[in-house]
């Protein structure tokens, strides 16, 4: 496919706004052409043999009948005016057939060129849409165009964000010799950069430049949500390390500095003589030891469990609570209801894990419990996951007494906010806590493949 020539509907030659599609029936003006066509083949015959047929008996046959011989005229046979009548109606149905069929070819025609528009649009648009990189688009784009413009040189120029974008080209010839055609990448406020095609002998028809507006479009939306993910995922990975940076300020950090004060507190008993004060000493570190060894192993398997893609939120919360269980030896279980597929997005899913991890580990290090109990349910359109123990409790409106404790509550919130649930916790003194998260169900499925959570025992 080289180049693609015909003419708009209206003669404009201006891009079509991506919020407005290519439309997958026949336009307006083009449908009311075809009903035209289609009334003038069934009615125009018709009026036409009438018209013939009152002609030859109103007139013709009388006109023969009362002056054939009167006259001095020739006497012309009824037979031969019949077949006068229907030569002229053949010549007459000849060229009507001719016209109808002609306009019928150039209709044709056009439908064929607009379908040939709409594929070479779709080819670049699914380049476009196969990556999130914007090299990679910018490359796809490029050879896609070359297969569809072999004649012409394609080259796309981006923009960086906030610089100048090159002015645009209408795609006349200059000089006689080449044209250009410069047309923007734009998107919703931003231009990212310029498509150019350079012809070297002719210009470009209006049709091209519409259809390479179009492709300019598409390609900025494909370049801005490129750009836009880039940004998310940025964001995200921020967000995690700030989340890293606190989690290892409120456990392993202060380990340490606990550690190296029992260390000058050891020092000073054994430069003392005081061997069994400093032995005791050193089993208080080596539990302090114990739990900053906890503390890191799980915040590896946190980290472990987000990205080695494990099958959905049931396969992580098992993995996961199995080596709870390992590392406290608590009795601990999971108990799951079904959730219907693609119920959850992966990104949800990973705020949810999270908050179990906090409420979990808020269990082992505070909680001093001997039994925790993970129940997962849908109600109402909403994902329903609590977290409970038969620990010591706490009040939850008093001040903290252990750092990062409520710190960690309040991070828990966040979390469920951000994915527009709630957070609650029930609990008193010695009455054990329940931490439960409530999450609206997407209305709309299609957000993953794999994230039917099935029972989990």
């Amino acid at each position: 496919m080289a180049s693609i020539d015909t003419d708009t509907e209206h003669g404009t030659t201006s891009a079509p706004s991506p919020a407005a599609p290519f439309p997958l029936t026949p336009a307006p003006p083009f449908a009311r052409r075809l009903r035209l066509l289609k009334w003038i083949t069934v009615v125009v015959p018709g009026v036409v043999v009438f018209a013939l047929e009152i002609t030859r008996h109103q007139l013709i046959e009388p006109f023969l009948y009362a002056h054939g011989g009167a006259t001095r005229l020739p006497t012309i046979p009824l037979e031969v005016g019949n077949l006068v009548v229907g030569l002229i109606a053949f010549g007459l149905a000849f060229l009507f057939s001719h016209l109808v069929f002609g306009v019928i070819e150039h209709m044709q025609g056009r439908l064929l060129r607009r379908n040939a528009e709409l594929a070479a649009l779709n080819a670049v648009a699914a380049t476009a849409g196969a990556s999130l990189q914007v090299e990679e688009i910018v490359a796809h784009a490029q050879e896609t165009l070359r297969r569809l413009f072999p004649r012409d040189q394609v080259r796309i120029e981006l923009t960086p964000p906030g610089g100048a974008t090159p002015a645009a080209d209408d795609g006349a010839p200059t000089g006689g010799e080449a044209a250009v055609l410069r047309v923007p990448l734009r998107a919703p406020g931003h231009v990212h950069g310029t498509l150019s095609l350079l012809r070297p002998d002719t210009g470009f028809t209006p049709s091209e430049r519409r259809l390479l507006g179009a492709i300019g479009d598409t390609l900025g939306m494909a370049i801005e949500n490129a750009r836009l993910h880039q940004q998310v995922h940025e964001a995200a990975v921020v967000e995690e390390r700030s989340r890293i940076a606190r989690e290892m300020h409120d456990g392993v950090a202060q380990v340490l500095a606990y550690v190296l004060v029992k260390l000058g507190t050891v020092d000073g008993l054994l430069a003392a003589g005081a061997t069994e004060p400093a032995r005791r000493e050193i089993e208080t570190l080596r539990q302090a030891a114990e739990r900053a060894y906890t503390d890191v192993r799980e915040q590896i398997l946190g980290l472990r469990l987000v990205t080695n893609g494990a099958p959905g939120l049931a396969g992580w919360l098992r993995t996961y609570l199995d080596d709870f269980i390992d590392q406290t030896g608590l009795d601990a279980c999971l108990d799951l209801d079904d959730l219907p597929p693609d119920a959850l997005p992966r990104a949800h899913e990973l705020q949810i894990i999270r908050i179990v991890q906090e409420a979990l580990s808020n269990v082992r290090k505070h909680a001093d419990a001997r039994r925790v109990h993970v129940r997962g349910t849908v109600d109402q359109g909403s994902l329903l996951l609590s977290v409970a123990d038969d620990g010591r409790g706490f009040q939850p409106d008093a001040p903290a007494d252990r750092p990062g404790h409520h710190f960690g509550l309040l991070t828990m919130r966040e979390r469920a906010e951000a994915l527009g649930g709630a957070l609650t916790i029930d609990s008193q003194p010695g009455q054990g806590t329940r931490v439960t998260l409530r999450v609206p169900l997407p209305t709309t499925g299609g957000h993953r493949r794999d994230a039917d959570l099935v029972a989990a025992r």
